[in-house]
Order: C-alpha cells, then structure tokens, then sequence
C-alpha cells in the first residue's frame, strides 16, 4: 500500500520530498500503533473472499480480525489481534483453504488496530501540500478512481487501519480497458498477481534497461502505440 505514494508521485499529486516526509510519518505512526496494539498477519492462499471473511466474523469473539488484503487468485491476507488471527486462520484451514502463512510483521496492519495511527495521519495530511493528480489514480481503499487532492488525503489516512482491495482495483483497470500494466518496483509480485487474475494481460515488471526496452515494445504493439 506503501508504493501509492510513489503512484502519486509519478502523478504529480505530491512532490518527491514531500512524498519522503510523509512516507516517513506514516511509518512512524504505524509503528507507534503496533506497539500500543500488538497484532499479527497470516497469509491465507487457495480461499475466497466470502468463505474467509466468514471465518474472520466468528474468530472476533477472540479479538480483532478483519480481511487486510484481498490480493486476487484465492490469495487474502487476515490482520488484528493474534489469537483471533489464528482462529480465523484455524477455521479457514478447516473449510477449504490450502495453506495458511504466518508473516513477518511488526503489528496488524490494515486493520482498526491502526485507528489511531490512521486519525493522527489524517492531521498530517490536512496540511501537506498535494496536487490533484494529472493521472487519475485507483487508490487500494477505494478500488475506484481518485481524481482531486481531497479524495487522495482521504484514502491515504482510510489505507492505514483498512484494507487493501487490490483485486478490486485490478478489475477496475481491466474493466477499463487496460491491456499493458507495468510494475516499477523491486520485485514481480505484483505482475505475477495480475497475471494470475487475468492471464492474457502483458504485464511486465521494469526493473533494468532490458525489461524497460520490453515494456517500450509492448506499449507500441498494444493497440498501436496508444494503449492503456
């Protein structure tokens, strides 16, 4: 959720060291959270959205647990406090899910666990200076369109305690039209995601000058150059 700021970026919404401070105190506030409210993330691969969310209500006799990510694919992520995470991580193994993956995290995140990381963020951002964004950008919060500067301070402080609605946000773009997606990024995830979602997309993930010469050549062939 963290690589929206540098979608923003890239949109001209936020300047790059503006960007910077507020990555920078979004971390620190959700660190502070985590400590305050301790909670844990478990991976939970081959289930529905529906089938875990279900799990997550009858787990939350135990504590908070809520649906953080729903990467598409059968892949979610649960978050909040951590019996009530393993409960629901329990229940989900015992409905269908293939596997089940503790992650390596500081806190729950995406979750209300993080309310008051999230409140204190929405003060920080009532004030930083953004831009309506010159692209218009599907924010993981919303999995819609966000096109002014107000929209984004609120989706930047909702993303911190909800959840990510990647799936969503993919369908939106596919829903559009889109035929090229590219991942700037460290790594692939997020291509070999959408390509579980959509297996005739061309998504390429640029890393190097040879992936960039790829995509340059994919966005030519897609509808001759002007494809989205």
């Amino acid at each position: 959720s963290v690589g929206e700021y540098a979608a923003l970026y890239a949109a001209g919404a936020v300047t790059f060291e503006e960007g910077l401070r507020l990555v920078s105190e979004r971390a620190r506030l959700m660190d502070e959270a985590a400590r305050a409210r301790p909670g844990s993330m478990i991976a939970i691969l081959g289930a529905e959205p529906d089938m875990v969310e279900g799990c997550c209500r009858e787990a939350s006799g135990l504590g908070v647990v809520v649906i953080a990510n729903d990467n598409g694919a059968g892949q979610l992520v649960i978050s909040g406090e951590q019996r009530a995470v393993e409960e629901a991580a329990r229940l989900a193994r015992e409905r269908g899910a293939r596997r089940t993956v503790p992650l390596a995290v500081s806190g729950g995140f995406h979750s209300p666990l993080m309310a008051e990381a999230a409140a204190r963020m929405g003060s920080v951002l009532d004030t930083a200076p953004l831009n309506d964004p010159g692209i218009p950008i599907v924010t993981n919060v919303l999995a819609d369109y966000c096109r002014t500067a107000e929209c984004i301070r609120s989706s930047l402080r909702r993303q911190i305690a909800e959840g990510v609605r990647w799936r969503e946000s993919m369908q939106r773009l596919f829903d559009d039209g889109a035929e090229l997606l590219l991942e700037l990024g460290a790594g692939e995830v997020l291509t070999g995601l959408a390509k579980r979602m959509r297996s005739e997309i061309v998504a390429i993930a640029v890393h190097d000058e040879a992936s960039l010469l790829r995509a340059a050549e994919a966005a030519r062939a897609t509808q001759g150059g002007s494809g989205r």
